[in-house]
């Protein structure tokens, strides 16, 4: 699993949260981290912050979206402010939206079943 976050205490956070739940998630700091890493070890799930200083979450996805054997991981775009853009951009590139704050175990049952799905999210 992967989280792309700039801000630390969130990044930390929900990796502690995923971590303790049993799965392995790693938490990179900006989008061109994120994407160096899912090139390298395809994730089972991506999590991204939608605003990220540089590269924005969508940006990032859209990107990740571009690479084939990227295309159908799942993701999640964590987003203090929905809204249509978001919505939008999330549907276009076959994530879901979680907005903060979040309830942990909630994202944590999300997660795992987009896990065990192994697919992206319909459009």
């Amino acid at each position: 699993m992967l989280l792309v976050d700039d801000d630390p205490a969130v990044r930390d956070g929900v990796t502690k949260l995923l971590r303790r739940a049993g799965y392995a998630c790693f938490g990179v700091s900006d989008a061109a981290a994120g994407l160096a890493f899912a090139r390298n070890r395809r994730p089972t799930v991506i999590i991204t912050d939608v605003q990220m200083s540089g590269m924005n979450g969508l940006a990032f996805l859209e990107e990740a979206r571009r690479r084939p054997e990227l295309r159908d991981v799942p993701a999640i775009i964590l987003s203090a402010h929905g809204g249509d853009v978001v919505s939008d951009g999330a549907r276009r590139l076959g994530a879901q939206v979680v907005a903060k704050p979040f309830d942990g175990k909630a994202l944590v049952t999300r997660i795992g079943e987009m896990a065990r799905k192994g697919a992206r999210a319909p459009s």
